[in-house]
């Protein structure tokens, strides 16, 4: 037990301290005019601030109409659980293929208008952030509709269904006055996850944009990119007022809360009117039900037919198809990959190996340390990462795999355990009381007993440590200081140039990766478990 406190307080140390190095010249109140003296600080601030806020309250509507509206949804997770897996890098590359003023929709839209070269519109990179807006939402709705399915798990969904329609009320009535008000309590952690992941994100910006002016983090990030320094400074000052406006984020939310729960009850929840939702609203709720996972499907398509494209004029819905791309860049592509492998396999195995060494200790986290366990997902990367970064240099250990792979360990160990420990308290207690009354150490049981039994959840936790670790982005750039190259931070960099098929095939391998560990963490357990389901946890294969 005395090991697994110790794991869990060793991982605030490069936190606390990376977060000292970078806020150290913030102190510096001299910096702070010169930082509000800015061009378009105020605008850089309120667009960071509507981006986060609006895609995350699409997303959440976008879970209540998937839960309310999808009678199956509990068969949702098969759909949604490989979408996750895709890092939000590919899925921001597909809308930038899918939304361009030359993308795939405005395609189709030339074809039924008979237009011959595309509109001279800003669809992507627009000053507004609409697009960044719609990326955001294509990946964050599918994580908050699948918490949604778990949190399902833990209400009486079909009895508040039967007594709501004893009452007279419709369906979706039962749904709005008894089971979200539940369900929001359940999922309210996610969901300011999902908001200060929102406010924090750095690729998905530089992808797709806006550019002019941009959003706070990404010029946060050039300032701490700039020689200079002066813009050490500068970036100290800006990494504090990020701080702050993440915290300005989390009231807005708080105070929007309580003004629709005051409206809430006063013109819904006491409303005893029996009816059915307008069917143009029915419309509009199914509709958001199934878009984001529609058009995220339609931005994968994209990404693989741009990577297998030759000649893809305008308007023609589908290019000249051919492998030349894929030949002539493969051999430029093997080593990136394979140094995104070896530093997820590296990060993951430690991770998962750590997670099972703090659970099999027995260790009752307290709310103190689970907030260290998840301090490096609620802090924005840019606070403390800088700060790590220069402890490297002096180290004089920047610039390796292994270095990178620790990093990403901060990242991949919360997950890990958050994974985990679920499966890991749901296996029946008396099958390891048998085994120590057989003879057994504790350490055995794990061994013959309880890792066996938990090969589906353990190989589930690996797969999403992966794709913790192949979707890091600023841990991999400032870690790696430019000499350690990742899917991610190559897809980023490409995505400003003009080679769309090269960026096609980069963000085909950063989806392929984690999407085939993941069908493997599926389809193992069933293979080697096909004769003996009941081995497995629960019982199911």
């Amino acid at each position: 037990m005395a090991i697994a406190k110790m794991i869990i307080w060793l991982l605030l140390l490069p936190v606390v301290a990376g977060t000292a190095l970078t806020l150290s010249n913030a102190l510096n109140w001299q910096i702070w005019p010169v930082l509000f003296q800015t061009p378009a600080l105020f605008s850089m601030l309120g667009l960071t601030l509507w981006v986060a806020l609006a895609s995350t309250f699409l997303s959440l509507a976008t879970a209540f109409c998937f839960i309310s509206i999808r009678s199956k949804w509990f068969r949702g997770r098969s759909i949604i659980s490989p979408v996750l897996a895709i890092p939000h890098s590919a899925i921001a590359i597909g809308v930038l293929f899918l939304l361009a003023p030359s993308g795939w929709i405005m395609r189709l839209v030339a074809q039924l208008m008979g237009w011959d070269i595309p509109p001279d519109w800003l669809s992507v990179r627009d000053p507004y952030g609409f697009s960044l807006i719609v990326a955001l939402w294509l990946k964050e709705a599918p994580f908050l509709i699948l918490m949604s399915i778990n949190g399902c798990s833990q209400l009486p969904i079909n009895k508040l269904l039967v007594t709501g329609r004893s009452l007279g009320y419709h369906p979706f009535q039962c749904w709005f006055k008894l089971i979200w008000p539940q369900l929001y309590l359940i999922i309210r952690s996610p969901l300011f996850i999902v908001l200060l992941f929102s406010i924090s994100v750095v690729e998905v910006p530089l992808i797709i944009g806006p550019n002019l002016p941009p959003v706070f983090q990404v010029q946060l990030l050039h300032w701490l990119q700039d020689p200079l320094l002066e813009s050490e400074a500068l970036a100290a000052a800006a990494s504090l007022l990020l701080v702050s406006l993440s915290a300005i984020a989390v009231i807005i939310w708080l105070l929007s809360e309580k003004l629709f729960k005051t409206a809430f009850k006063r013109f819904w929840l006491f409303n005893t009117t029996r009816s059915k939702p307008n069917r143009v609203l029915a419309m509009l709720f199914h509709g958001l039900s199934i878009l984001p996972l529609a058009l995220a499907g339609l931005a994968l398509i994209v990404i693989v037919l741009r990577s297998f494209s030759w000649r893809w004029p305008f308007p023609d819905l589908l290019p000249q198809l051919t492998t030349k791309s894929w030949e002539r860049y493969l051999e430029q592509l093997l080593p990136v990959l394979a140094d995104s492998l070896t530093i997820g396999f590296i990060s993951t195995t430690i991770g998962l190996a750590l997670s099972i060494l703090v659970l099999q200790s027995g260790l009752k986290i307290k709310k103190t340390q689970k907030v260290v366990l998840y301090l490096p997902l609620i802090l924005p990367q840019l606070i403390f990462i800088p700060g790590i970064q220069k402890l490297l240099l002096w180290s004089s250990i920047d610039g390796y795999l292994l270095t990178v792979a620790l990093i990403h360990l901060l990242f991949v160990f919360p997950y890990c355990m958050l994974s985990l420990s679920g499966p890991w308290q749901q296996l029946d207690p008396r099958l390891l009381l048998t085994a120590r009354a057989l003879g057994r150490t504790p350490w055995q049981a794990l061994l013959q007993i309880r890792l066996p039994m938990m090969l589906q959840p353990l190989l589930t936790t690996f797969a999403l440590g992966f794709a913790v670790s192949c979707a890091l982005y600023i841990p991999t750039l400032f870690a790696g200081s430019g000499r350690v190259s990742t899917l991610m931070t190559e897809a980023v960099a490409l995505s400003s140039g003009g080679n769309r098929r090269l960026l096609a095939l980069y963000a085909c391998l950063q989806m392929l990766a984690p999407v085939v560990i993941w069908l493997l963490a599926i389809w193992l357990p069933r293979f080697f478990y096909r004769h003996r389901s009941q081995l497995l946890l629960n019982g199911k294969p």
